[in-house]
Parts: C-alpha cells; structure tokens; sequence
C-alpha cells in the first residue's frame, strides 16, 4: 500500500477511488440536450412547405392599385406580388359589390408571383371614383388590399357595337387597340410581302361598315352626284351598272375603281356630315382579324365555307351581301366575294412597332380575296396592289366612320 513517509512515522494513505460527476451537471445536460431538441423542432417547423426562412409570413402588392377602367370595357387585371416568409397558396377575395362594376380575381397559385382577374365596367356604371376590396387569405391570416378606381364619363363602347347612319349603312364600333400584322413564318401559303409579322397599335377608334358597299347604296350616290365611274368615262362596255345578269340592289357594287371609291366617300361625308374614309391597310387587317391571330379570323381553312365565298363555293358568281356568317366583331364578307380597296398604297413591313402607319406609293392595296380566288387568297394578311384608275370584276370597297363618337 502507499505511505506517507514523515520524520519518525509511517502512516498508511486513504484508498483513492474514481472521480464522479456532481447531480448538478447531470441536469444540466438533460436540459441542454432538451433546448437543443425543441430548438430544432422549431426550425423543421418554421422551414415546413409553403414558409421561407424564420418570421412572419406576408404577401405584399407591389402593383399601382389605382387603376382608370372606361365603361363598357372589361380589362385583365394583373397584381404583381411580393412574398415574405411564405410560398404557399392564397385564396383571394373580392369583398366589394358595386352596380355596374364587378372584379374577377383568382387565386394565387403556390410560389406564383401575380394575381391574376379582370374588372368588368358595365355600360350603365356610374361615372367617378370607387374603392374595392380584396382580401387576402393565408398563413391562418387574413389581408384587406383596397384598389381605387376611376371610371370616366365618356362612355367607351365595346368592339362590335352596332349603329345606323342616316344613309342606312350598319356601321360596327373598332376600339383603339394594338395587333400583330402579317403572317408568321410558318403560316401556310403566305407570300413573303406579309412578313415580318410586327406589332401595330391604332391610337384612334373608328366606326367601319358592316358589309361592303352595295349596288343601291352607290346608284343612290352616282343619282344625287350624277356620277360617271372611271371605267364609264372610259367607255367600257361592262360596267358596274350591268356587271351580272342576276345582280340585285344587295349585291356588292363592283367593277369600280380606286378613284370611284374616294368619291363615294367624299359625297357620303358631305351628306352626314362626317368624316367617311377608306381604311388604311392596319385599319382593314384589324378589323378583319377582330382580336384573332390565325390565318383567318375564325380559325383555319376549314371554316372559310362558312364565313366567305371563293372559288371554291361561289360557282364563279358574286353573291348578296351579309349572307355568311360575321366574324367576332360582326363584320361579314372579310373573307372572299370582293376585293376591297384600302386608302393607303404598300408598305415594307419591319419588326419594329409601328402606330398608325401608312403606306405610300402610287398603288394602292386591295384585302379580303373575292369569290374567284383560291382559300389562301383569302387570308386575313393576304396583300394585293393595283393602281387608282383600275377596276376588277371582283373588286368593290367597304368603308369607315373616323369619329370616336357614340352615334355616328
């Protein structure tokens, strides 16, 4: 055994034993291992689907929320979204009745950054200011966004309204818009003067005849002018007076000239008092294609048989006006029975936007295809130039109102 030797004794030393913890720091580490379970928990928690990093969840609107909406119109509607602490889904609520005004919103998607709807104006709502509601709901919570909108007193008429003139034409309301003209690329049978396909915006609203001009409509302007028609001053033995043995009053007036159809349109604008017109090249392919970017207005090829004659339907004769069906804006004929002059002469397309644009040249463009040309030539971006002076068998016009008025 050990010893501890002293001056003139030996004494035995105590057994030593192994060193033990004291309680306290066994209690200790229990609850340090216990902070460390909950604190991870709580984390795992924090981090489940549909949360970001650790606070509090929150969806903000970073989109102006005044917004101008015209009466008569139904606009999309587009939120931009920012997102804090939270990815999940949203449910949104429109909280607000209001007459004549009604706000379509869907809910927002997971980890989706836009609210997307539409806010429809009805004819009839009332002019000024108006606060509406949205709540948000997410996250067990719940968030009022209030969007303030402005509805002007000039009414805005939706495209396809329909009004009569004094001279009896049904005439169709175009809005101001933007539109793709031409044909893309792979666009079956385009012919290269149709691309490339660009973007064009009409700052200005305008009224556009239902139909092309009839027979009855233009013997009513050549009586009251006593008109004689280029191909007539020409002394040509067909002329638009004659042009078919089963012609009618309804039928579409062809056999006319470029210069023809400017005159009708001055004496049209001088009896109402307004300014009547050719459409531009923009002006026509707009209307033809009434919101539509497909070949034709109403799809494919395979409904031409219903919206148009050609070569293919027509057995070779022009035929009564408004006997097809319209397309979306309520325009007949679009497609096939006559050719129609355009006021403006060709245009080289580029890529670029172009707003209001004009061509130039001593041309000037024909659109539609007539009862004797093939489908394709029947597209919506088909293009066809010929000089003032000249007439076609399968040629007539239709013409325009240039006045945002509400009653032409």
């Amino acid at each position: 055994p050990d010893t501890i030797t002293r001056p003139g004794s030996t004494i035995p030393s105590r057994p030593t034993t192994p060193a033990r913890p004291f309680p306290w720091l066994l209690v200790g580490g229990g609850a340090a291992l216990s902070v460390l379970l909950v604190v991870g928990l709580v984390i795992w928690l924090v981090r489940m689907p549909g949360k970001g990093a650790a606070g509090t969840p929150e969806i903000r609107i970073t989109s102006p929320l005044n917004l101008t909406a015209p009466r008569g119109e139904t606009q999309n509607i587009r939120l931009s979204v920012e997102r804090i602490d939270y990815t999940g889904p949203v449910q949104v609520r429109s909280l607000t009745t209001s007459p004549g005004v009604r706000l379509e919103m869907s809910d927002l998607a997971e980890s989706s950054q836009e609210i997307t709807g539409r806010l429809v104006v009805e004819e009839n709502a009332r002019p000024g200011p108006r606060e509406l509601t949205l709540e948000l709901s997410y996250a067990g919570q719940t968030r009022a966004v209030t969007l303030t909108i402005e509805i002007p007193a000039v009414l805005r008429l939706r495209a396809g309204t329909k009004r009569t003139n004094q001279a009896g034409l049904t005439l169709v309301w175009a809005p101001p818009g933007t539109f793709f003209m031409g044909s893309p690329d792979n666009e079956e049978d385009r012919n290269i003067d149709e691309g490339p396909r660009h973007p064009v915006r009409l700052s200005k609203g305008f009224w556009v005849a239902a139909t092309e001009i009839t027979v009855g409509q233009f013997k009513q302007f050549c009586a009251e002018e006593n008109y004689q028609t280029d191909p007539e001053k020409r002394g040509e033995a067909v002329t638009w007076r004659a042009a078919s043995p089963n012609q009618s009053d309804d039928h579409p007036v062809r056999y006319i000239s470029w210069n023809d159809a400017v005159a009708y349109c001055a004496w049209l604008s001088k009896r109402e008092g307004k300014p009547y017109d050719l459409p531009t090249e923009a002006e026509w392919e707009y209307v033809c294609r009434a919101g539509s970017d497909t070949p034709y207005s109403f799809g494919q090829v395979e409904g031409l048989n219903g919206h148009g004659w050609h070569a293919g339907n027509s057995e070779a004769k022009v035929q009564p006006v408004g006997r097809k069906q319209a397309n979306a804006w309520g325009l007949h004929d679009m497609h096939g029975n006559l050719w129609e002059w355009c006021k403006d002469g060709p245009r080289a397309y580029d890529a670029s936007t172009q707003t209001d644009p004009v061509g130039a040249g001593n041309s000037r463009a024909l659109r539609s295809g007539s009862f004797l040309a093939d489908p394709t030539g029947c597209r919506s971006a088909r293009r066809l130039f010929s000089v003032p002076t000249e007439r076609f068998s399968d040629a007539g016009f239709r013409v325009i109102l240039r006045s945002d008025e509400l009653f032409p």
